[in-house]
């Protein structure tokens, strides 16, 4: 059953659901690729996880690898079943190696020649290693944008008593996130034991048809319940795949796929808005935040900061109504709690809250507050600068009731930073 599922690694898959494409291919680490058949909002590169312990592997070292691997991929069956517009490349060492930055790099030359990224790209990897007699597995998530540009939330506010609009810009910061090192189950464990008869190809919607072999290209038809409909391109014969049943022990084992499905549904979001998208993206968060206890270690912080800092900018950019503003305040100030001096979380925190402000000088203080530890934190960043001084434009036709310092110590501070920015 592993081969069966295993052989789907060399095949191209093509997925159309809900009218959008999402396509799935399989390559080599040592060249890898996209394809740009259709140009969907989103690439998925995942590497496959591999063992990083001191010596070689045992035989039940290399079958809880192969079995997490195996859940990682029906992952991406489901992930095909309910994403929109997005491209996933699935990859194997060919016997050189697996590596990050390999695949990165091989991305990156690949934009400075005649292959142009068409899109931006998630890349989803981990490792398996042992600490004492327990396995340890930790994920990670890296983003290439298409254009440097593309990753930048902007909040704009009208500047009283004038026709200009003042906009504020700052980014999440998830150029790489690192998941918190989890203890995985061996072997037959990982993901329960009939997790590898679930991975089959079956000739009907039921556990007890007949098993069959992938078609080499198809199309999602459609969804029945846990089921897929999976219809050969060439001969348009049917077979069916469950993504749900194993998928329960598949989102629990990895979580973090669900935050890389997220943040892929975040990034089309940010291409072309749609609230349903945006919708799924809240949802894959708050799966990938459920799988883990309340307290955690500084990874855990980190990652947890990025989803609420995510959750905060889908909710402002839909701005559905008064609950979102106020769920956006929160999870920007829990953020800030766990990420006190990451200067970007900082900025964009503070960046948030000027729209609605301010009511009372205990809101504009706040704001300034965290837009001055950002540009303390980091003093060469134009952008932090500039929403500074925007800042201080918009204070000065403010009540001064509001105003965190008198009008004269803004001033200097305006000319000061004014002057450094020259």
């Amino acid at each position: 059953m592993a081969s069966m599922f295993r052989a789907w690694v060399a095949l191209v898959i093509a997925v159309c659901l809900q009218g959008c494409a999402t396509t799935v291919l399989t390559a080599a680490c040592d060249n890898p690729k996209v394809s740009n058949r259709s140009i969907p909002f989103i690439y998925l590169v995942m590497l496959p996880y591999v063992y990083r312990g001191d010596s070689a592997p045992s035989e039940m070292h290399r079958s809880a690898v192969a079995a997490l691997n195996d859940v990682a991929r029906l992952q991406v069956v489901r992930m095909g079943a309910e994403a929109s517009d997005m491209h996933v490349t699935l990859l194997q060492d060919g016997g050189k190696g697996c590596e990050i930055e390999m695949v990165h790099k091989a991305f990156t030359e690949k934009r400075l020649l005649k292959a142009q990224l068409l899109s931006t790209v998630v890349f989803y990897w981990g490792e398996v290693f042992e600490a004492e007699d327990r396995m340890i597995v930790q994920s990670h998530v890296r983003v290439l944008w298409k254009n440097p540009n593309d990753d930048v939330v902007s909040f704009e506010t009208p500047l009283p008593r004038s026709d200009r609009r003042l906009r504020f810009n700052g980014t999440v910061p998830y150029s790489t996130v690192s998941f918190p090192p989890r203890n995985l189950p061996i072997g037959d464990e990982v993901g329960g034991g009939g997790l590898r008869m679930l991975l089959e190809a079956r000739s009907g919607a039921m556990p007890g048809a007949e098993a069959v072999p992938l078609p080499k290209s198809f199309l999602i038809n459609q969804r029945v319940g846990n089921w897929v409909e999976l219809r050969d391109r060439e001969t348009q014969a049917s077979s069916w795949v469950a993504v749900t049943d194993p998928g329960s022990n598949a989102k629990s084992l990895l979580p973090e796929l669900s935050f890389a499905q997220a943040l892929a549904a975040y990034v089309s979001y940010s291409t072309a808005p749609n609230d349903s998208v945006a919708a799924n993206s809240i949802r894959w968060l708050d799966e990938f935040r459920a799988a883990y206890p309340s307290t955690g270690g500084e990874a855990q912080r980190q990652s947890m900061a990025v989803a609420d800092l995510i959750e905060a900018v889908l909710r402002l950019a839909r701005n559905a109504g008064e609950a979102d503003q106020l769920r956006a305040a929160e999870l920007m100030d829990k953020a800030v709690a766990a990420l006190p001096t990451n200067s970007a979380a900082l900025n964009l925190a503070g960046i948030s809250r000027i729209e609605r402000c301010c009511s009372t000088r205990q809101d504009a203080a706040e704001v300034q507050r965290r837009l001055d530890l950002a540009r303390q934190l980091d003093a060469g960043n134009e952008v932090i600068a500039k929403n500074l001084l925007n800042w201080y434009q918009l204070l000065e036709r403010k009540d001064v009731a509001v105003q965190p310092h008198d009008r004269e110590e803004m001033r200097r501070r305006a000319e000061e930073l004014a002057g450094a920015l020259r």
